[in-house]
């Protein structure tokens, strides 16, 4: 099964934009930094598995293809002494969170 996803720029800040994510007309991220992610996690919290189509606002281009369930494993990072790159999705503590 194909899930299209429709990805929509809603701001920025001082580390990049953000954006929100769309699945049948509802938004299932509100404002992310790695909409493709926390959509996949979305995805799979409501049981739904297959492949996951993106596509930006106004585009009717696939901008990414990916697995949902390998997707919401990973995340996006990226540093000063690096560029972007993949690695393993860790939620934030409530202490994290709080900070």
């Amino acid at each position: 099964m194909i899930v299209r996803i429709l990805i929509e720029r809603v701001g920025s800040g001082q580390r990049g934009e953000f954006w929100q994510a769309t699945h049948d007309g509802i938004v299932i991220v509100k404002s992310s930094r790695t909409p493709e992610h926390d959509a996949a996690r979305e995805l799979r919290a409501m049981g739904i598995s297959g492949t996951m189509e993106t596509r930006h606002a106004g585009s009717a281009i696939v901008s990414m293809r990916m697995d949902i369930a390998a997707a919401a494993d990973r995340t996006v990072v990226e540093s000063e002494r690096y560029g972007p790159k993949f690695a393993r999705f860790q939620p934030f503590t409530l202490t994290q969170r709080a900070a």
